[in-house]
């Protein structure tokens, strides 16, 4: 789960376009949404919304509630939904949401849950 968007030389700007570099004239890239924004998003009935919410989560600080969420969506019914709560609980690197990945990648009730986990883990160790 690379989004060009995420990565040092990404950046969405004004027009709606992504650009990789960072001309000075468009400045930063946007901030992330609000948490508590994340969190409603997260119970939409539609899996793309589900799946953005798990991708932007990475980002927000692990606490109970965004772990709780992570955990929930990792269950999706969506397979590329509960693979991004994962991969998104990998990229937090707090004790905990590697414990809830690893639990969930143990378990392996998500078909590929387990691999995206690994590929993630992978990632962190280089």
């Amino acid at each position: 789960n690379h989004y060009p968007e995420t990565l040092p030389f990404g950046q969405v700007v004004r027009d709606g376009n992504l650009y990789l570099g960072r001309p000075g004239r468009y400045g930063s890239p946007p901030p992330a949404p609000e948490v508590l924004t994340l969190l409603e998003q997260a119970k939409s009935g539609r899996w793309q919304a589900r799946q953005e919410a798990a991708r932007l989560l990475a980002k927000a600080a692990p606490d109970s509630r965004v772990l709780e969420t992570l955990d929930r969506l990792c269950a999706d019914e969506v397979s590329v939904v509960a693979h991004t709560a994962a991969v998104s609980l990998v990229n937090m690197q707090s004790p905990d949401a590697l414990r809830i990945a690893q639990a969930h990648a143990t378990s392996n009730a998500v078909p590929g849950l387990r691999r995206e986990v690994e590929k993630a883990l992978g990632r962190l160790r280089k």
